[in-house]
C-alpha cells in the first residue's frame, strides 16, 4: 500500500513536468513513464517493459545500483538508449531511490538527451586540435603569408563547419578592408574577393574604429555581433592570421636588412680594393721620384713618404683580406708593416735587426692605423739617427695588453739623445699628434738608447 501511495504521488509530481522521467522498481520494471520520455524513445507506451530493454549497454552499472539500494540511493551516469526505429543516442541518466517497504524500492530516473552535448564536445575537441596544429605550423613561423593564410582558413572552415572563411586587413587610412584570403570549401581553394569600402563594411568592423568594448546580451542575435560565427574560435584564428602577417613583415624586413648588409659589404670590399690600388699607385709614383732625387736629403724625404703610405697600405690590404670583419689582428698587421719597413729601409752600411713581440688581440681599423703610423715614424727615426755606419744595432717593437690599456714600446740600443732639443723633427711631431688622437700618454727616454712608450685605452 505504501508503494502505491508513493507511486501515485510521484505520478502527480511528474505529470506536469516537461522532462523525460521514468519510475521503475528494484528489478527495473517500468511502472510509469512521462510523455516526453515516450516521445524521446519513439514509443506509444513503455508499459510492460524494463529499463534494460531500452539500453544498449551500461546494464551492469544499473543492475549493481539496484542491487545495492541499501547503501546507495543516487547515481548519475551516461547511457546509450535505443529508439523504436533502432537508432541510438547518448543520454545522461540520473536516478534516485526511495524505500517504500521492506526490501521494496521505487526509483525515479531523469533522462536528458546528450546528443547536443556530445556534439559540442566533439566540436570543442576538433577546434582544440585545429588550434594546436596551427600553433605548430611551420608556414606561420617561416613567414610564408599566402601558404599560412590558406592553411589557417582551410582548417578553420573545417573546424567550424562553414562554407566560406575570409581574412581581412584594414588599409592605413582605414578607408578599405583588404581581403588577404577567401577560402571556399565547396571548391577547396581560394577564390578572389575585392576589397570593401567603409560604407560596405560589416557592422562589427565599424565598432573597431570606436575602440570600445563590444557588449551583447546574446551574441547570436545582437545586431553588433550576429554577423560573427563562433566568436572565441574566430578570435584565436584571427590571432593566428595576425601572427602570420607580422611574421611575414618581419621576414621581409629581415630580407631587406640582409640585402642592405650584403650591399654594404660589397661596397666596403670595393672601397678597400680601390684604396689599396690607389695607395699602390701612389707608392709607385713616389718610388719613381726617389730614383730621380738629386741629393740624399730629398731622397730621404721621398722614402719617408713612401713608408708612411706603406703603413696605411698594409692596413687596407688586411681589411680587404678579412672583409667579414672590421677588426684586424694587431699582431698580423704589425708584422706585415715591419716586413715592409725591412724591405724599404735596406741600408748596406748599417747592419740592423728589427724584432717584434706583439700580444694577440684584435683592434678597430682606426686604432690600428694610428698605431701603425707611430711605429713607422719611430722605426724611421731609429734607422736614420740611432746608429752610425757599420754599426750593428737592434730595434724592438713590443706591445702588451694591461687590462683595458695597451702599452706600445719602440726601443733601440743606439746612441740615444742627450738634450730635449734633439727630439725635434717632423717624425716626433707626427708621433705626438697620433698619441693625442688616441687620448694616450707619451714617454720618450733617450738616456740609454731611444725608448718611445705610448699607453692608451683600447677602444
Amino acid at each position: 500500500m505504501a508503494q502505491q501511495d508513493i507511486l501515485s504521488t510521484l505520478r502527480k509530481l511528474i505529470s506536469g513536468m516537461d522532462e523525460s522521467l521514468v519510475i521503475f522498481d528494484q528489478d527495473g520494471r517500468i511502472l510509469h513513464a512521462s510523455f516526453d520520455l515516450e516521445k524521446l524513445l519513439g514509443r506509444d507506451s513503455l508499459a510492460g517493459t524494463t529499463i534494460f530493454n531500452h539500453l544498449t549497454y551500461e546494464h551492469e552499472r544499473i543492475e549493481h545500483f539496484l542491487r545495492d539500494l541499501n547503501t546507495s540511493r543516487y547515481v548519475d551516469l551516461q547511457v546509450v538508449l535505443k529508439k523504436a526505429d533502432g537508432s541510438v543516442f547518448t543520454a545522461r541518466m540520473r536516478m534516485a531511490a526511495w524505500k517504500v517497504d521492506e526490501n521494496e524500492y521505487l526509483v525515479l530516473g531523469s533522462l536528458v538527451d546528450a546528443t547536443h552535448i556530445e556534439r559540442k564536445r566533439r566540436d570543442l575537441l576538433r577546434k582544440t586540435l585545429t588550434i594546436e596544429l596551427l600553433s605548430k605550423s611551420k608556414k606561420i613561423r617561416n613567414g610564408k603569408l599566402h601558404d599560412a593564410i590558406y592553411e589557417i582558413l582551410e582548417m578553420s572552415s573545417k573546424a567550424v563547419g562553414v562554407t566560406r572563411t575570409s581574412a581581412w586587413l584594414f588599409d592605413d587610412p582605414h578607408e578599405h578592408i583588404e581581403c588577404i584570403g577567401n577560402y571556399d570549401t565547396r571548391v577547396g581553394k581560394m577564390i578572389p574577393q575585392e576589397s570593401l569600402p567603409v560604407i560596405e563594411m560589416p557592422t562589427y568592423f565599424m565598432l573597431f574604429e570606436t575602440e570600445k568594448i563590444i557588449l551583447a546580451a546574446n551574441a547570436q542575435t545582437s545586431p553588433y555581433t550576429s554577423e560573427l560565427n563562433d566568436q572565441k574560435f574566430g578570435l584565436i584564428a584571427a590571432q593566428m592570421v595576425s601572427l602570420a602577417v607580422e611574421t611575414h613583415k618581419r621576414k621581409l624586413a629581415q630580407q631587406e636588412l640582409e640585402a642592405a648588409l650584403r650591399q654594404q659589404k660589397r661596397l666596403l670590399i670595393e672601397t678597400n680594393h680601390r684604396i689599396v690600388n690607389n695607395l699602390k699607385i701612389t707608392t709607385s709614383l713616389l718610388n719613381i721620384q726617389v730614383g730621380k732625387a738629386r741629393d740624399s736629403y730629398h731622397k730621404n724625404l721621398m722614402l719617408d713618404s713612401v713608408n708612411r703610405v706603406q703603413s696605411i697600405l698594409s692596413l687596407h690590404e688586411l681589411l680587404t683580406e678579412n672583409s667579414r670583419n672590421l677588426r684586424i689582428s694587431l699582431n698580423q698587421y704589425v708584422n706585415r708593416l715591419v716586413q715592409s719597413l725591412r724591405e724599404s729601409l735596406s741600408f748596406p752600411q748599417k747592419q740592423l735587426q728589427l724584432l717584434t713581440s706583439i700580444d694577440s688581440c684584435e683592434v678597430k681599423s682606426s686604432l690600428a692605423i694610428s698605431i701603425g703610423i707611430i711605429i713607422n715614424e719611430a722605426v724611421l727615426n731609429s734607422y736614420k739617427h740611432a746608429f752610425g755606419e757599420n754599426e750593428i744595432g737592434v730595434i724592438r717593437i713590443d706591445f702588451q695588453m694591461q687590462g683595458p690599456k695597451g702599452i706600445l714600446e719602440i726601443s733601440d740600443n743606439g746612441r740615444g739623445v742627450k738634450e730635449n732639443r734633439e727630439l725635434a723633427g717632423s717624425g716626433v711631431e707626427i708621433i705626438r699628434g697620433m698619441v693625442e688622437h688616441l687620448n694616450g700618454n707619451l714617454d720618450i727616454d733617450g738616456t740609454n738608447g731611444m725608448k718611445i712608450c705610448v699607453s692608451f685605452f683600447m677602444r
